[in-house]
């Protein structure tokens, strides 16, 4: 298990070396365009420790849930930058509206809320779904930092405590740039923190206005090899329900879970 001291001086190191080279990834790009870039009711456990108060979890069950003594779970991490769509990816998986989603969440350290999908499959497969949000980039304000290193501990251990992580999940919007914007939460999640022995996938979002939704990922394929990040598998979606490419898109992801989490849950951070 990583530690917070050992996450905190790897962070630590990642971040002094982002600092370094963001004026040369700045001018290297300037004139470079930004890329196109059923079951049981769920579960719910809400973390909410932030920098402005340190609230204990609050965990809502639905009357329904049944409950189990010992329950083998798939555990997927879904993360991304604020605004990427994360919220309304939980609620595609589960075809429910399950999680608080629009502009009113605020920044704040690193958070997480689980969503118990009991058999998202119609199996006995239950899928815990962890929807994070947080750390925007490596340079940010002191206390942010360490309750952030903090919250990032009491996470894997968390999840350890349900098994394990089989799937990480890297929710991006469309509209940002391919090559930089993804890059640290990209290297965070999967270098930093589960030093790269986590499955780990990409769902782009807000692609509705696409006439073939998979034409944003031939686009942009080639700056996400430059900028080295590499992924299993990735669908190219939309989260609105109004869309007719709404069904596809939750099959996509569905499927990319089907496919891509780990059989064996990888335990210790």
């Amino acid at each position: 298990m990583l530690t917070t001291s050992c996450i905190s001086k790897t962070y630590s190191s990642y971040a002094s070396a982002r600092r370094s080279t963001t004026v040369a990834c700045q001018r290297s790009n300037q004139g470079t365009s930004k890329g196109h870039v059923n079951s049981d009711s769920p579960k719910i456990d809400r973390f909410t420790s932030t920098t402005s108060q340190n609230s204990p979890a609050t965990h809502y069950t639905h009357p329904m849930a049944k409950k189990k003594s010992v329950i083998r779970a798939q555990n997927i991490v879904i993360f991304g930058a604020m605004g990427a769509g994360k919220s309304s990816l939980v609620n595609l998986i589960a075809d429910q509206n399950i999680a608080k989603t629009g502009s009113d969440l605020k920044r704040c350290t690193l958070t997480w809320t689980k969503y118990v999908l009991p058999r998202l499959f119609n199996d006995e497969q239950q899928y815990n779904i962890f929807d994070t949000m947080g750390i925007e980039n490596p340079e940010i304000e002191s206390p942010e930092y360490h309750q952030s290193i903090q919250n990032a501990s009491q996470l894997l251990r968390e999840l350890d405590d349900c098994g394990g992580t089989s799937l990480l999940v890297y929710c991006v919007e469309k509209s940002r740039d391919a090559r930089h914007a993804f890059k640290s939460n990209y290297q965070l999640f999967h270098e930093v923190l589960y030093q790269r022995r986590v499955p780990i996938v990409m769902v782009v979002t807000c692609l509705e206005g696409e006439e073939v939704m998979e034409d944003w990922w031939e686009r942009n394929r080639a700056s996400l090899e430059a900028s080295e990040i590499v992924v299993a598998g990735h669908a190219c979606i939309t989260t609105l329900k109004d869309e007719a490419k709404y069904e596809a898109s939750r099959e996509a992801v569905r499927e990319l879970i089907r496919r891509h989490a780990a059989g064996t849950p990888v335990r210790g951070g």
